[in-house]
Parts: C-alpha cells; sequence; structure tokens
C-alpha cells in the first residue's frame, strides 16, 4: 500500500472515530438529559418547613437546585432523600426512594428505607413486596428480615413470619428480636412451651429485653402462675422499654438528622444494640446542634464512662450539672463517675452537693444513707434510708439498706422483718433472699435455709458466686449441700 493510500486510511479511521464519540457523548448526553429529566419529575412537593431550622431549608433548597441544575442530579436526589427522612418528612422522603429505586434498580437501601415508611404509615402490604425485593439483593440484612417478618405477621402470614424468624436465627442464633417475632408465632398457633423457651432464651442473652419479660408473663398469667408472672412484670420494669431494631441502612440518616431529641433517641436504641460508636456520633451531633443540652451532655458522659473515658466522661457531666443543677440525674452521673474512679472524697462531695439542689432525690438519699453507714453512723444512715423509702415507697432498695442498717446496730429482729418487707415488694430480690437465707443457716434452721436457697438459686440475677458462698455455709453448718 503506498503512502498516499495509507494516509487516506488514517483520514478515515480519524473520521470514523469522532464520530463515535460523537454518537458515544450524544448518547452520554441523552441518557444523561433522561436521568434529570425522570429525577425532576420525580421530585416531592416541598413539606412545610416552616419550624425547620435555617440550616436545613438551606439544604432541601440546595439539593432540589442541583437536582433541577447541577452536575450530579442523582446525588442531588439521594441526599434531598436522607434530609427529609432523617427529619420527619416521610411521604416526601417515600417519594425520593420511589424514583431512586427506578434510577438505581440493583441498589437494596432505595427499596428498604421506603418499605420502612410506608410499614410507618401502617401500608404494610406496600412494604411486604419491597422487602422481598430488599432480600433478593442483599439476602445477609438481617434488620430487613426482620421488618419483613414482623409485617408478615401483623398481616396474620403466621406461617410464612414464622419461617421468616427462623431464617434469622439461622444467622444470627441470638437475635433477641428474632426470637420474640418467632414467640409471637407460636403465641397465635397457641404452642405456649415453645414460645416460652424462645423468650427464655431472648432474656438469656439479654436480661434488659422488657418486652420479652412481659409476655413471660403473660405465659405465666394464662397457665396461672400469679408469683412468675409478677416476677417477670417486675424484669420487664427494670429494663429498657421496647425499641426498634438496630438498622445500619436507618442509622446513616443521622447524619442529615437537625432533631436534637431524635437524634438522643437513636444514640439509645443505637447503644443497645451495641452500636456505641454510632451513638457517640448522634450525641455529638446533637450537642452540635443544642450545645445547651443538659440530657444530651449527660448521655454523651454516661456513653464515654461505659469506656473508659473518665476526662472526656467528666466534662460532659459537669456541663450537665452546671446547666441543670436540680436534675438529680446529673448528680447521679457525676456520682458514678466518681465511683468508677475510686475517689471516696469525690463521692462524697458529690452526694451533698446534689441534694442541696436535689433534696428529694431518693436515689442521691440512699447513697448518703450508705456513706453514712461506711463511716459507722447507722443511726443517721437509717433516718436517710427511711426518707429515701419516703420517697419512693415501693423501691426494695432502700427497705434492703434499712434492713442492713438495723443488723448493723445489732437489732436483729427488725432487720430481718425489713428483708421480709423487701420480699413482699419483690419477692425474689437476690440480697434479701440471701440474707435471710444467711440468718436461718446461723440459727440452725435446716428446713427454712433450704427454701430460702432454693429460691435463691430460681432468680435470673443471682451471682453464681453468692450461691456457691451460701452453699457452702449450709454444707459446712448441717454437714450436706442444700
Amino acid at each position: 500500500m503506498g503512502r498516499g493510500s495509507r494516509s487516506k486510511l488514517w483520514i478515515v479511521l480519524i473520521v470514523l472515530a469522532l464520530v463515535a464519540a460523537a454518537g458515544f457523548l450524544g448518547y452520554r448526553a441523552w441518557r444523561s438529559a433522561e436521568q434529570r429529566s425522570l429525577i425532576v419529575s420525580g421530585l416531592p412537593r416541598r413539606p412545610p418547613l416552616d419550624r425547620a431550622r435555617p440550616e436545613l431549608k438551606a439544604r432541601v433548597a440546595q439539593a432540589e437546585e442541583e437536582a433541577r441544575h447541577g452536575a450530579d442530579p442523582l446525588g442531588a436526589l439521594q441526599t434531598l432523600s436522607r434530609l427529609y427522612d432523617a427529619n420527619g418528612y416521610a411521604e416526601a422522603a417515600a417519594k425520593c426512594y420511589e424514583r431512586l429505586s427506578q434510577l438505581e434498580p440493583e441498589e437494596p437501601r432505595w427499596p428498604h428505607l421506603r418499605a420502612t415508611v410506608l410499614a410507618g404509615f401502617g401500608q404494610l402490604e406496600e412494604a411486604v413486596p419491597l422487602w422481598v425485593s430488599v432480600l433478593r439483593r442483599a439476602p445477609d440484612y438481617l434488620p430487613a428480615r426482620i421488618r419483613l417478618a414482623d409485617a408478615l405477621l401483623k398481616l396474620n402470614r403466621v406461617d410464612e413470619a414464622q419461617q421468616t424468624y427462623r431464617d434469622v436465627l439461622s444467622h444470627d442464633p441470638r437475635s433477641t428480636y428474632a426470637r420474640l417475632g418467632l414467640a409471637r408465632c407460636e403465641m397465635e398457633k397457641q404452642l405456649w412451651s415453645q414460645a416460652e423457651e424462645n423468650l427464655t432464651k431472648a432474656v438469656q442473652a439479654d436480661p434488659n429485653f422488657s418486652a420479652a419479660w412481659q409476655l413471660l408473663a403473660s405465659l405465666a398469667e394464662k397457665r396461672g402462675d400469679t408469683a412468675a408472672a409478677a416476677s417477670a412484670q417486675r424484669e420487664a420494669a427494670k429494663g429498657q422499654r421496647y425499641q426498634d431494631i438496630p438498622d445500619a441502612w436507618a442509622d446513616a440518616l443521622l447524619e442529615d438528622c437537625y432533631d436534637p431529641y431524635k437524634l438522643r433517641v437513636a444514640a439509645a436504641t443505637m447503644e443497645s444494640g451495641s452500636n456505641v460508636a454510632g451513638a457517640q456520633r448522634a450525641l455529638q451531633r446533637a450537642l452540635t446542634l443544642a450545645p445547651n443540652d443538659p440530657a444530651a451532655h449527660r448521655e454523651l458522659g454516661r456513653l464515654l464512662l461505659d469506656q473508659g473515658n473518665i476526662g472526656g466522661a467528666r466534662e460532659q457531666l459537669d456541663k450537665a450539672t452546671a446547666l441543670a443543677p436540680d436534675d438529680s440525674e446529673n448528680w447521679i452521673g457525676l456520682f458514678k463517675l466518681a465511683s468508677a474512679a475510686h475517689d471516696s472524697a469525690e463521692m462524697k462531695r458529690v452526694v451533698l452537693a446534689g441534694l442541696s439542689h436535689c433534696p428529694n432525690s431518693p436515689t442521691l438519699r440512699l447513697e448518703h444513707g450508705r456513706q453514712l453507714l461506711a463511716d459507722g453512723d447507722a443511726k443517721a444512715a437509717l433516718a436517710e434510708f427511711n426518707e429515701a423509702k419516703r420517697l419512693r415507697p415501693n423501691e426494695p432498695d432502700a427497705l434492703v439498706q434499712i434492713g442492713i442498717a438495723y443488723l448493723y446496730l445489732g437489732d436483729t429482729a427488725h432487720g430481718i422483718a425489713a428483708m421480709q418487707d423487701v420480699l413482699r415488694v419483690q419477692p425474689d430480690h437476690p440480697m434479701a433472699l440471701l440474707t435471710l437465707a444467711r440468718f436461718t443457716i446461723d440459727a440452725g434452721n435446716e428446713r427454712e435455709a433450704r427454701q430460702w436457697i432454693d429460691r435463691l438459686r430460681q432468680q435470673t440475677r443471682t451471682r453464681p458466686e453468692d450461691v456457691r458462698e451460701i452453699s457452702a455455709l449450709f454444707q459446712q453448718r448441717f454437714g450436706a449441700a442444700p
């Protein structure tokens, strides 16, 4: 091929490449214009934002402008969906998620978040197929599986719900939410013993899971065991109120939340789900928005204390007490901090300072009584314990301390009577049972001592070392194991 022919060939190839490039760019431009058209047509009507923070209003307006005219309309729609969902504008968020699902059909977050919004509106029939589609794309995302099971159960599709909860447990055998749901299915089918087994496993995994304790109380009432029902109700009262399941995709929305109260509630949920880092971020954001919120300072301080960050906890709890000195919870937080630092002088200072602002705090009265008792002033301690009892009559801790104070004073009759009063308020209180078991062993009453130890062993909150110690005392006194 001659030089002229080769030159012509190169010219043809360059022209073809330019035509192809122009066609590709034209196709991309057409696709981009089509995407923008879909996004703009899918923008929800802006909800009333009269009471919203100025920052939120500005970000919503900016996201809408970006969606219509910016370089990244898809990213703008994603931002808008988060802003609406994170701040309580659920209907507008659902419309954003619907359009995002059309634009990104393989992304499981959009149908999951939309289904969560629809379920909140009670539209379970619409939510169920969305969660089914989520699990096709993300089969290991357990929050979606649990939400699907919950929706199926509410729709009375019990068999499907039961199987879905079992699927969760096959991935995570310790899932308290799945155990609870499975027990509810079994109760619907009147499979009482199976339901009780699952609920028992749930509270064994999390002794503070109140919802499971409440159902255990219902089962005990059904079989006529009033003592077990009352015990389960007391355990429910000690635990946390029912909280929504931890959901990483929903939790991520909190970065765009402008409601400090909602952030505090979300932090509590994340902490209960062992997402301590997420809880800390939520509280820090709440304080960015509301730097003078004493409750947020207190909760962050408590969280830092649990992590062993004494200095950070002190800073937050000092701020909480300075902002709200009449809130006893803030002083109690500082007391726990001093206790964790083993600073007895600071513990005394905090209790006295707290009582000067909150004289009607039964918890601070109780702690002051304990300090007086430790210092050997049993009579003054007894007065504080009685005041704590007056302020909170149905609280067993004050009665326990009253009994201990009487025993310290050598008044065995009143001490044992106080411990029996504890059991009238809370029949399974470990300290009262332990004290009465020890008293009957010392008195040489083998039959009663055995009964107290049996009751002690049946309690879920009894420490194993206490059972071992009292059993050893029994064997030493009577020559046989209880």
